[in-house]
């Protein structure tokens, strides 16, 4: 999952061996152009990065899920 990062030169240096071509990725980013614009995506999210990670979280604490570390 990549969050609020274009996936761009400076974020993985377009070097494989940090980010394979088989690898799902997940690109959450409020500047739509950037999603999918370097790595094919598994799933594409339109958002803002900090408003949707809090929604997922506490949907996940709904679910069950343990508290992040840092809460």
């Amino acid at each position: 999952v990549a969050v609020g990062s274009r996936l761009g030169q400076f974020t993985t240096h377009f070097d494989d061996r940090h980010l394979r071509p088989e690898t799902r990725l997940v690109q959450l980013d409020v500047v739509t152009r950037d999603i999918g614009r370097y790595y094919p995506l598994a799933a594409r999210i339109p958002a803002d990065p900090r408003a949707t990670c809090r929604a997922l979280l506490e949907a996940l604490g709904r679910a069950g899920a343990p508290p992040p570390i840092d809460a």
